[in-house]
């Protein structure tokens, strides 16, 4: 009899786990890059502009969904990004040595700038995001202003900034669009040089992103890597 008690007693918490687990699965959802996303930053030198590319982001996030969305099962509508911005995590790492450079020695000598070694990513932490209608347009319905406030870890070295970004509503996704200018020198980066010091450059960099997000209700443990076309 303490045997079978016992046993009905474990299926039943095995049950409980499991009913609490499918719960958690569904009240909340993460963002994920779709293809076509592209994330760069271009400067001046003595010589000419130059352009890095980042070929790999990682994004943990976390968006709650209310009981209507969660209960239904499905992936909600990135509408509620817009519509509640109840984004709770959004942090975007880049790992250093993914960035990439079509001019010969810059990524390795921006890389060693940065810092690498000590401090291999460069992570954007959000702390909290706005998003209002844009009035300037005639397909205002679609296109918003969106405002994030947050913390930038680059070189180990972590500011606030504010960054504004457009938004379009395109079918199952949020394309977001802008650019942020930033000085290196802020960060405690030195612009790195090249060939002897022949070549230098400038201290302000623009950071670009392209970005095309998507939600999803899978579970993710740890930030996988977006690799990017």
């Amino acid at each position: 009899m303490k045997i079978r008690l016992s046993l009905t007693f474990l299926g039943f918490l095995l049950l409980t786990r499991l009913l609490s687990a499918e719960t958690q699965d569904v009240s909340s959802c993460r963002i994920v890059l779709a293809p076509g996303s592209k994330l760069w930053l271009d400067g001046d030198s003595t010589i000419h502009r130059y352009e890095s590319e980042a070929s790999v982001i990682q994004i943990d996030s976390q968006v709650p969904l209310n009981k209507a969305v969660a209960e239904s099962g499905k992936t909600p509508s990135v509408d509620i990004l817009i519509q509640s911005t109840t984004v709770t995590v959004f942090v975007l790492t880049i790992p250093v040595e993914k960035m990439k450079s079509g001019i010969v020695g810059l990524a390795s000598q921006m890389h060693k700038a940065l810092k690498h070694k000590a401090h291999p990513n460069i992570v954007f932490r959000m702390r909290n995001y706005q998003a209002h209608p844009t009035q300037d347009t005639e397909d205002a319905e679609n296109l918003y202003t969106i405002t994030v406030e947050g913390d930038l870890t680059l070189a180990g070295v972590t500011n606030r900034i504010s960054v504004e970004t457009l938004g379009a509503i395109e079918e199952d996704r949020l394309h977001a669009t802008g650019q942020k200018n930033l000085l290196m020198s802020d960060f405690g980066v030195t612009p790195p040089t090249l060939f002897f010091g022949s070549i230098k450059v400038a201290n302000e960099v623009n950071i670009h992103w392209d970005l095309n997000l998507t939600l999803t209700s899978e579970r993710s443990d740890t930030m996988a890597p977006t690799p990017l076309p």
